[in-house]
């Protein structure tokens, strides 16, 4: 990286070999981040999948004993045959609970997961460790075994192993982004009163507002708004948040702003770009009627040889229109895009249950 004047010390990769041969090799990174959508992907498609087919398969059991159950009564058969159906039901019932309960464990440990990997603690606020984060990581994976043991369920492929042995380089991501905070901040020469200001009182609300506003799962944006609220008001009432000129505020506002932005748990980034080469790989097996159409539209008059000409001009051996200028004849005036709404920013330091900044 060189030849364009960077230094990479870590990145995010989804644990491909290339990946990490490149940070390695390549890079001079002394490690490589797990990407942690990856990560929970491994474990949702292996246990999430399994429970949620347990749990369609018993209440359809259940359905189907009620239902047989009626008819036995209806028909009027004998005593013992009928109690021996709702001992069967009661059985298929105290199944499902079982299954309803660790289904609620799964998601619960699985949303855990999402919440531990932060570089403050969600409960408390204070920050954490790489060794914090693979703590709380490892009794996620202690209830993923728990629940897979309960109900019998298998893991031919390893995912929990392949989770595992990620939990390190997961929780790295962390770790990093804490070496880069304290190295940025002693740049501005600061006495030991404002950089615990800083880094344990204004990070804290920046990171969980932004957290807040990026997320759109209902129940991590309630635990985000809650974190936002709590570090807000102990940043309200530290003594520096009510002393400090109103500029000073907006400069470390910035950037404690730009500091979170840099901290990166997954490789989202290049998930679009592979959601795409997937939906083209998919099309390629599958074309629609429409599409392939228009691929032969394209194909016979508008890809042409080394001579110039296409297939429709060598079959006809007459010159057509221009494919594009075509087309444009044909479209007419294109429709104006929507009004965006214009939507306010909302600010990190204010809240409606706190008083305004005064300068």
């Amino acid at each position: 990286m060189h030849a364009i004047g960077a230094t990479i010390r870590h990145f995010v990769s989804d644990r491909a070999k290339a990946l990490i041969k490149l940070g390695v090799d390549g890079f001079g990174c002394e490690e490589v981040g797990s990407d942690l959508f990856h990560g929970q992907y491994e474990i949702s498609r292996w246990l999430g999948v399994q429970l949620h087919r347990k749990l369609a398969q018993s209440i359809k059991k259940i359905k189907d004993t009620r239902e047989h159950l009626i008819n036995l009564r209806q028909g009027n058969k004998q005593e013992n045959v009928i109690r021996d159906e709702e001992v069967t039901l009661k059985q298929q019932e105290k199944c499902l609970q079982d299954i309803q309960t660790g289904h609620d464990d799964y998601h619960a440990a699985l949303q855990k997961v999402s919440l531990s990997v932060h570089p403050f603690n969600i409960n408390n606020g204070e920050p954490q460790t790489s060794k914090d984060v693979v703590s709380r990581l490892q009794s996620c994976t202690e209830k993923f075994k728990e629940v897979a043991v309960l109900l019998s369920i298998s893991d031919k492929r390893g995912a929990l192993e392949k989770f595992s042995r990620q939990i390190d380089d997961i929780a790295s991501i962390v770790g990093v982004w804490w070496v880069w905070v304290r190295e940025n901040i002693t740049q501005y020469e600061l006495d030991k009163a404002r950089q615990e200001w800083l880094i344990y009182l204004l990070l804290p609300v920046i990171y969980w507002h932004q957290q807040m506003e990026r997320t759109k799962h209902p129940a991590l944006k309630a635990s985000y708004k809650k974190a936002w609220q709590q570090a807000l008001a102990v940043w309200h009432a530290h003594r520096l948040s009510q002393t400090l000129r109103s500029d000073e505020i907006e400069f470390w506002q910035a950037w404690a702003a730009w500091m979170v932005s840099k901290f990166q748990r997954s490789s989202s980034m290049v998930e679009g770009r592979n959601g795409w080469l997937s939906q083209m790989y998919r099309n390629g097996r599958s074309l629609t009627v429409r599409r392939l159409k228009g691929l032969t539209a394209i194909h016979n008059f508008d890809l042409r040889r080394a001579d110039g000409t296409t297939s429709a001009e060598r079959l006809f051996d007459v010159k057509f229109t221009d494919l594009f200028e075509w087309t444009l004849e044909r479209v007419g005036s294109l429709p104006l895009p929507r009004k965006a709404r214009n939507r306010s920013i909302p600010n990190p330091l204010i809240s409606l249950n706190c008083p305004a900044l005064s300068g």
